[in-house]
């Protein structure tokens, strides 16, 4: 990647990817994403202990991110769910 389009990401990226370049030029350790599966609603529901309406709340107010597996089947990032814990805590 050449630093243009790299330039050009940079100013494309979220605020939230923003602060990992940040993180990551200062030298501070960043979290690595080790957990990469997709978890249903239920699977999220039950780690988090809470009931599976109230994922799908977090997911509606765009609190949890979701991954579209197929046409109207969507799946939660394990790793969300940690970042989402991690915030909170």
């Amino acid at each position: 990647m050449g630093k243009e389009e790299l330039i050009g990401r940079i100013l494309a990226a979220t605020p939230d990817q923003i602060k990992a370049v940040e993180r990551a030029l200062s030298g501070e350790k960043t979290a690595e994403v080790t957990d990469t599966r997709l978890l249903t609603f239920s699977e999220a529901a039950r780690r988090m202990l809470v009931s599976r309406q109230t994922i799908w709340r977090m997911v509606k107010e765009g609190r949890l991110p979701t991954v579209e597996t197929r046409p109207d089947r969507y799946r939660v990032p394990a790793a969300a769910l940690t970042a989402f814990v991690n915030r909170a805590a």
